[in-house]
């Protein structure tokens, strides 16, 4: 992870709509990062397009954060590349995740699926 550049992983949430560059600390998002057990990055010609991060218990579940790519790189697979690296070494776990509605089949063609009666519940703090 030393050669990742955090200021790039800000860029990725702010071009998705992610908030704005006030809105980061890169020592704070690489923290997040530092102690996320679970995180694949995709890189093209040197530069960071997107990234998975998780967090997992190594026995029982596994918990996606967030898949994000950048807009310029999206639907060329990267997103389903780093879902499938995920799957390929945790996928003896159960594996969680929330989506934006309308984004559900991109999991659901991998084999996670919608839970009938269940939904997302959070506490959101800065």
């Amino acid at each position: 992870m030393n050669k990742i550049d955090f200021q790039e992983v800000i860029q990725v949430y702010t071009e998705n709509g992610w908030g704005k560059q006030k809105d980061y600390d890169s020592d704070r998002v690489m923290a997040i990062f530092e102690n996320s057990q679970i995180k694949y990055f995709a890189m093209q010609k040197g530069d960071l397009v997107g990234f998975l991060r998780g967090l997992t218990d190594y026995k029982s579940t596994t918990w996606i954060a967030e898949i994000i790519i950048r807009p310029s790189s999206q639907r060329n697979g990267i997103g389903s590349k780093l879902l499938n690296e995920l799957i390929k070494e945790y996928g003896e776990k159960s594996i969680f995740a929330e989506t934006f509605n309308g984004k559900e089949a991109f999991f659901e063609q991998r084999g996670i699926k919608a839970r009938r009666n269940m939904i997302v519940v959070s506490l959101k703090k800065n």
